[in-house]
């Protein structure tokens, strides 16, 4: 819509109003000849202007329309569209989004939700790919930028006759804000496109039909993947032989919801627009997908670090999988394709909940929840009866139900979780706590030490206070209690934060509010209560052992940086062309910003020694040997362990055991038969870690560990 300011601002006057506009026009027109004539006198432009008017404030988009007539029958990389200029008064620039729409419907989002808590664009140009970008300046924003997306993308042969838009929409209630002016210059040195046309990755495309792609509701689309298994790399101009499929997009995340490099949630489709669980890059088959952005995390390596080490600990967490995405036909640069937390047999492993499920064993178990910040329409929580260590602004530790959602659950289920979570948490903090009695009782303490040490390894800034999943199986799996898990979201860990010394070796994360008191997310305080008892400690500084020594010892630690960084070498080169952002700050990178990529990755591995070396020096308690999750020494021996495929066992027994028991940390057991000579093939069974016990013998533990894809 046009939205004229005599209709908007009838208090002001047309009069006012119209010199308002003229004089923001010729400032605009000023800016513009300037940036002309500094180019080369064969420069040949055109500048159409359109017309101002208010932006209400109510999270709907506004149209501001300007007609362009008299221009080419298509505009390309020989003619096209080079730059957009404008003038807005708003009080907080970040509460705004603002695309560009092409008379044939295509969309550019130029920026959205920049400048923090700044006001006003004065004479404010966007144009090409050589230019800062616009979220790296502040507001008022006043100059030349690039914006979120390519200009270029507009320059594809289409007609540039018609009506050229602005679409601004307001996310949140207050103050409206008011477009002055603005304008679109087409010339012959146009914004071009990133070229872009074969990967050693999987490529992704997405195509929305030029559809901007809201936080929700997910928006129809169609998405495929190149990919050539037999190892033949991966040509854009190949994508008719593989098949599209329909499916569900939408943004994701939080603070990086602001980032220009967009997270997507997708969700694959059949015809008539159910869920259809669907095989991604070879992992298992299901209908919920994510698009994984790592703009802050320049390495691209903490999300997906982060969870292998899960996997390899014994946990469900999400596969991932590299690939390069072209969203509506433009380059975005490297993605992770990864796994939604779901309820499923290939994902987390509980039974599924059902709406007659209301009594006796079958309520106890099929739950997901999550403390977390509160988005999107995950909005429905109760409170814990245990809040924060420091609650003086009212804050509280809030429970969020994710699986099953809440409308679709019983109030008998919902009274069961919040009652087995609040004795869990009245028996952390009884006096008789570290007993039998107390938080064992309810808690399945592995699962809290493998959590507490990958988010202190980590040094997760997010750590325990959100984006934290808890289960809670029926009592006929494995005892049904509380598990922690599965991690998640590591994109500002490992040395990515500079708050509340995130950034900083030293120092334990679950203890972030003697750092940063008085925030409004905190952690429980059961892990403060959890490291009271020697018990935990002890069984704390085994694992720990078990992890660094056998399961991560520096060596393996090295090759999977440097299998990544090769893996990556020839994409990241093309995504930071796109996104040149190496050696600048993007929130909440600290100092020192690697000017790199080789520089980013041995920053991420220094860390991994140094923060593994603090904590192996600091984390107290006592392993002894009768501890069940330190490895044993002879008269058993497994080698080589950590092993990928096969592993041999000696001890003093003749013959060698007809079959043998192994057990992994989730309490799965697997019967396997050894050879005459001693050898096991241990190939098929997941990554993880397992005890081996042999008759008569004290249990050995071995590591089983799988490549880097």
């Amino acid at each position: 819509m046009n939205i004229a300011p005599s209709n908007q601002h009838p208090d002001k006057g047309w009069i006012s109003a119209s010199y308002r506009f003229v004089k923001n026009q010729l400032k605009l027109l000023l800016f513009s000849v300037l940036i002309l004539l500094s180019q080369t006198s064969k420069v040949r432009a055109q500048t159409f202007w359109g017309q101002p008017g208010t932006i209400p404030d109510n999270n709907t988009f506004a149209d501001f329309g300007v007609n362009v007539t008299g221009m080419p029958a298509t505009i390309d990389t020989s003619f096209g569209l080079a730059r957009v200029c404008f003038s807005i008064t708003h009080s907080n620039t970040s509460h705004l989004q603002m695309q560009l729409v092409s008379p044939s419907g295509k969309v550019v989002c130029l920026f959205s939700g920049i400048g923090w808590d700044g006001d006003n664009f004065s004479s404010t140009c966007l144009g090409g790919q050589s230019l800062p970008l616009i979220y790296d300046a502040g507001a008022p924003f006043t100059g030349l930028f690039r914006p979120a997306q390519s200009l270029g993308h507009m320059n594809n042969g289409q007609s540039a006759n018609g009506t050229w838009k602005l679409r601004i929409r307001d996310q949140y209630a207050g103050e409206p804000g008011y477009v002055t002016g603005f304008s679109i210059t087409f010339s012959n040195q146009p914004v071009k496109p990133y070229r872009f046309e074969s990967s050693n990755l999987p490529v992704v495309i997405l195509d929305t039909r030029s559809q901007f792609i809201p936080d929700e509701p997910k928006l129809p689309a169609r998405i495929k993947i190149i990919h050539n298994t037999n190892g033949n790399r991966n040509f854009v101009s190949d994508s008719s032989q593989f098949p599209w499929m329909l499916c569900g997009v939408e943004q994701r995340g939080s603070s990086s919801s602001t980032f220009p490099k967009k997270s997507y949630g997708f969700e694959i489709r059949d015809a008539v627009g159910e869920d259809l669980a669907t095989s991604i890059l070879g992992m298992p088959a299901e209908s919920d997908w994510i698009l994984s952005a790592n703009y802050s995390d320049k390495s691209f390596m903490r999300n997906t670090f982060a969870y292998d080490l899960a996997r390899s600990m014994g946990w469900y967490a999400s596969r991932t999988k590299y690939v390069e995405l072209i969203l509506n036909g433009e380059y975005q640069g490297i993605y992770v394709v990864m796994e939604k937390i779901k309820r499923d047999a290939d994902r987390v492993n509980i039974s599924k909940l059902k709406p007659t499920d209301i009594s006796g064993a079958d309520v106890t178990g099929g739950y997901i929840v999550k403390i977390d910040k509160s988005t999107g329409n995950d909005t429905e929580s109760w409170a814990s009866t245990f809040p924060p260590e420091n609650n003086s602004g009212g804050q509280q530790i809030r429970f969020f139900y994710d699986y099953p959602d809440a409308v679709d659950m019983m109030p008998q289920q919902k009274a069961y979780i919040q009652s087995y979570l609040d004795s869990f948490e009245t028996a952390v903090h009884a006096p008789d706590f570290a007993t039998a009695n107390g938080y064992r009782k309810y808690a399945h303490v592995p699962s809290f030490i493998d959590f507490f040490l990958i988010n202190e390894w980590s040094k997760n800034v997010d750590g325990y206070r959100i984006s934290t999943f808890l289960t809670k199986p029926k009592i006929t799996q494995n005892g049904g209690k509380l598990t922690m898990g599965p991690v998640w979201d590591f994109d500002i860990a490992w040395r990515n934060s500079n708050y509340c010394e995130g950034d900083k070796v030293y120092g334990w994360q679950y203890e972030i509010e003697d750092v940063c008191p008085g925030g409004y997310w905190q952690p429980p305080t059961w892990w403060k209560r959890f490291r009271q008892d020697p018990g935990f400690t002890s069984s704390l500084k085994c694992r720990w052992l078990e992890v660094t020594q056998s399961l991560w010892q520096p060596a393996r630690r090295v090759a999977w940086v440097d299998s990544v960084k090769t893996l990556l070498n020839e994409s990241q080169q093309r995504n930071f062309q796109y996104w040149p952002i190496l050696g600048q700050y993007v929130w909440p990178n600290p100092d020192p910003i690697y000017t790199s990529y080789a520089g980013e990755t041995a920053g991420f591995q220094n860390w991994l020694n140094q923060r593994a070396n603090w904590m192996s020096a600091n984390i107290g308690g006592t392993c002894v040997v009768e501890n069940e999750i330190v490895s044993l020494p002879p008269p058993v021996f497994v080698f080589p362990n950590p092993t990928s495929g096969t592993i041999r066992i000696s001890g003093d027994f003749h013959p060698v055991p007809e079959s043998i028991q192994i057990t992994n940390a989730l309490g799965q057991s697997f019967r396997l038969k050894p050879d005459e000579t001693g050898e096991l093939d241990v190939s098929q069974l997941p990554e993880g870690v397992y005890k081996m016990e042999v008759a008569g013998f004290q249990p050995v533990r071995f590591v089983k560990v799988s490549g880097v894809e």
